[in-house]
């Protein structure tokens, strides 16, 4: 995976937030098994966008002024 490939949510987005955000969409499902995974992923981008939203600062701190 190229470095551009790699997308990660901010450092101080713990887990904690994201397996409860995980959970809120397993109940909406009604409790269906066997998407885990799924729901995990969407959960973090969910908190990722809103994270980003959030601290545009530090969004241009890590691309630097060039990175634009």
């Amino acid at each position: 995976m190229k470095k551009s490939e790699n997308k990660r949510l901010p450092e101080e987005t713990d887990s904690k937030t994201i397996e409860v955000r995980a959970y809120e969409l397993y109940e909406q499902r009604g409790g269906e098994p066997g998407h885990e995974l799924e729901d995990w992923l969407e959960a973090e981008r969910e908190i990722g966008k809103i994270t980003m939203a959030k601290e545009p600062e530090s969004i241009d701190k890590r691309l630097g002024a060039s990175g634009r």
